[in-house]
Order: structure tokens, then C-alpha cells, then sequence
């Protein structure tokens, strides 16, 4: 059977070469290789358009001169290896790994890369293997039958993958990692570049708050986009306008903004204008941060004090992994706290006093 492609094809890229340089990141080698080779290798890869990641993964694994092919996973849109954000592909075996595409039905055109573009291959969840992908170019295809993906060049020495540890002196278990430098490289400009989009994104809300809100209003956003910032959300992705205008949305939302007595007040869809962003991607955005922080109205987190001080959400309270309101719960699980008036809360049931022995028998004598 004929697996369809996940993305519409664009033919024009199909038609056309993509280069790549795949560099060694990190993995099990002994220490008498990394001895001789500083460098790490790195391979460059010829592949066409219509070609898939498997079809990649298949030129890697000769590229490095391995031997025994294993699991493997194409980890793209991430800024580092095991980015939570990124998208994977790799065998898409479904019990296992449900969020995984799969490489053998994805092109390498319909990636929609472009020259600069990095990703990260992982091969062998074992001995985990991780290089770095990056495009380096787009040719128009070559006159004449070319045989595709080629490897175009290599430079430095393939690692063994099986490292044989007694004859270098080392503990089978003790595995020294190579060029672990440049994960950590990888993954501290990865959270510079995290933070400073949150920076960014705060900036907007911050102003927009100062100028048409409250100072509560900023605090509330803060807290807001840190737990986002905290979750799945790939914030990096998109335009910080549409971010900083579903941000200052879903604070709205918890805390009704829109609502005519609301102070302040405002309509919702006039935040997406002052943001310049249509009010359908305020929404989309607005809907993934409350979806993703799991939030609701008059959430106790993200609340206005004029709220949580002064109404009912004073009372609200986390117990057995439920937000209850204390007044309707039993004296022994409010946990002390001092309520001075709660008509509704139920009490423990109390026994029935016996009535005196007297009155009994001047209730029989009546009879």
C-alpha cells in the first residue's frame, strides 16, 4: 500500500537538491578515539526534494560507517536535542510513541526548510547518537541521471559504534561522551533565545497594560506567560504580537474584562487592534494558553486581588486535587481556616439526645 505524504507537495522544491552537513554531537566513544580525533566528524549529504527522511536517515547511517541499524528520530523546530517544541519523525510506531510522524511518508521537500535551517537526528535510544542537521544550500536539480542522496564529503574519522572499552582502559559502563561541549553549547543559546522571546512578548503586554490597564493587570500577565512559558507552547514560533495579544486576552477572559461593570473595562476585540493582529489569531493564541495552563474564570492563579480578596474566591481552595470553596466543606477539612459566616457549610451529624425518662412517662400517661 502506498503511504500518502502528511504535507501537500510542492513540486518545484521536489525537483530541486538539498544539501545538508550532518556534525556528531555526542555518544558512547572511548576516550582514545577522542584522542586522536579533537574534531568532530561531519558528513555533507546531496538529497533530493522528493526524497524522504528515511531516505536521509539511511545516507547518514553510511555516511558514519555504521554497522547495525536501530531506532532513530528526526527531531525538527527545535533549538535544541530533546526540545519538547520541536516536531519528530521517525518510525511512527504508534503505541510506543503516538506524537511521532512518520519519516518514510515525510519529503524532505515538504519540510520547508531553508538554508541556514538546523534540526537534530538521533539514532540508537540506546547508545544515543545525536548529530546536528543543518541546510546549507538549495541547487536546481542536475542536468543528466544523478544518483541521489549522495555523500558529497567527509571530514574527520567515523567513531566506531561499538566501542571496544577493555582495550582502552575503561569500564564498559563508564562512557565518555564526545564533544559534549557543543550540546551544551546548543542548548545555552537555545535558552537565550527562549528567554529573550519572553522578554519580548512581556515588553508588549507590559505596555499595553501601563496604557490601557492596570499595574495588577501586568502582574497577572506575568504569571500567565511564565506557566506557558512552562508548558508545550512553542512561543518562539509566530509573531510576539500575536503571543503578547492572547496573552493580555486570556488574562481578560479569567478575570472579565469585557464585562460592562468590569474595572477596568474593555472589549476584547479591541486588543487585537491596538496588538495589529487579526482578532481570530488573538483568539487562537488566547485559547492555546488557557488550553495548555488549564485555566478557567476566576482562576484563584491568575486572578485580580479585587477578586480573590473580596470575593467568594477567598474561599476557593485546592483539596485532593479539586478547587472546592472551603464554606461547603466539613469544620475537619477546612484546615483551621477561620470562617465567620457560612450558613450553607454542613456540619458533622450529631447523635439524638434521649428525652428525659419524666417526660416519657408523662407522654404515656397523656395517652
Amino acid at each position: 500500500m502506498r503511504v500518502k505524504a502528511e504535507t501537500p507537495h510542492d513540486t518545484a522544491a521536489e525537483k530541486t537538491i538539498f544539501r545538508f552537513a550532518v556534525q556528531l554531537l555526542s555518544g558512547p566513544i572511548a576516550p582514545s578515539h577522542r584522542k586522536r580525533n579533537p574534531v568532530p566528524p561531519m558528513r555533507v549529504i546531496d538529497i533530493r526534494g522528493s526524497q524522504t527522511l528515511d531516505a536521509l536517515h539511511m545516507t547518514i547511517f553510511r555516511a558514519f560507517d555504521r554497522e547495525d541499524d536501530h531506532m532513530y528520530e528526526f527531531q525538527i523546530g527545535g533549538k535544541k536535542p530533546m526540545d519538547r517544541k520541536a516536531l519528530r519523525y521517525g518510525l511512527a510506531l504508534d503505541d510506543a510513541y503516538p506524537e511521532e510522524k512518520s519519516a518514510k511518508a515525510t519529503t524532505i521537500a515538504a519540510l520547508n526548510l531553508k538554508p541556514g535551517n538546523l534540526f537534530f537526528y538521533w539514532f540508537d535510544f540506546g547508545d544515543d547518537w545525536w548529530h546536528e542537521v543543518r541546510l546549507l544550500e538549495i541547487n536546481p536539480p542536475v542536468k543528466g541521471k544523478g544518483r541521489y542522496p549522495r555523500i558529497v564529503e567527509r571530514r574527520g574519522e567515523s567513531p566506531p559504534q561499538y566501542a571496544d572499552w577493555e582495550d582502552n582502559g575503561s569500564v564498559s559502563d563508564d562512557r565518555d561522551f564526545l564533544f559534549p561541549e557543543i550540546v551544551r553549547k546548543i542548548e545555552g543559546a537555545a535558552a537565550a533565545l527562549a528567554e529573550q522571546r519572553q522578554d519580548e512578548i512581556f515588553s508588549l503586554v507590559e505596555n499595553f497594560c501601563k496604557s490601557h490597564l492596570t499595574e495588577n493587570y501586568i502582574d497577572i500577565c506575568e504569571e500567565l506567560l511564565d506557566a506557558a512559558y512552562c508548558t508545550w507552547l512553542p512561543l518562539e514560533r509566530g509573531k510576539a504580537q500575536s503571543w503578547a495579544a492572547g496573552v493580555v486576552h486570556a488574562a481578560g477572559m479569567i478575570n472579565f474584562l469585557h464585562a460592562p461593570d468590569s474595572k477596568p473595562h474593555m472589549k476584547l476585540r479591541d486588543i487585537a487592534q491596538h496588538f495589529g493582529v487579526s482578532p481570530a489569531t488573538m483568539e487562537k493564541k488566547s485559547r492555546e494558553i488557557r488550553d495548555a495552563v488549564d485555566t478557567f474564570p476566576l482562576d484563584p492563579r491568575f486572578c485580580l486581588p479585587e477578586y480573590t480578596n473580596d470575593g467568594p474566591n477567598v474561599w476557593l481552595k485546592v483539596l485532593d486535587g479539586l478547587i472546592v470553596d472551603l464554606r461547603e466543606q466539613l469544620r475537619k477539612k477546612q484546615g483551621g481556616v477561620v470562617i465567620p459566616f457560612s450558613p450553607n457549610a454542613p456540619t458533622s451529624p450529631k447523635k439524638k439526645e434521649e428525652a428525659p425518662k419524666e417526660n416519657k412517662k408523662k407522654a404515656s400517661k397523656k395517652r
